[in-house]
């Protein structure tokens, strides 16, 4: 179902499965989302939180010149200097085998100490989610 929902990672080389980078980067996962102003915006601004405490890390400062090189849309959010130490909220994601999905997501740092973090989404209460998601998994 991940595969359905954010494309195939397993086979995508190890910056395509950073979900920073695929949100500005990969034409699939960005076109996939709806309201991907309000999604990107969030995530900069947190990436910006993190990259405060991690700017040293060889890690983050490729992935951040890379980001601004290539994608004036990064740039554009990176350079209003909104900073979030919270990564939540609300992704619609149009799949056309099964329309729109609508998710709520806490984002949750592995542990404080470390550069990884988890996301998780759950489906928007009354949204008939459930049963697009069904047809999904048949």
């Amino acid at each position: 179902m991940s595969g359905t929902l954010c494309g195939d990672l397993s086979r995508a080389p190890e910056l395509e499965r950073n979900m920073l980078w695929r949100v500005f980067e990969v034409e699939d996962s960005k076109s996939r989302i709806v309201n991907w102003e309000n999604v990107a915006s969030t995530m900069v601004a947190h990436f910006r939180n993190r990259f405060a405490l991690y700017m040293n890390d060889s890690w983050y400062q490729g992935l951040f010149n890379k980001l601004y090189d290539r994608s004036k849309e990064f740039r554009t959010l990176w350079d209003r200097q909104e900073v979030s130490g919270i990564l939540e909220g609300e992704e619609i994601i149009r799949l056309p085998e099964a329309g729109l999905l609508t998710f709520r997501y806490p984002t949750f740092t592995i542990s404080e100490s470390s550069v990884f973090a988890m996301r998780v989404f759950t489906p928007h209460e009354d949204s008939g989610i459930d049963e697009q998601l069904e047809e999904l998994l048949k």
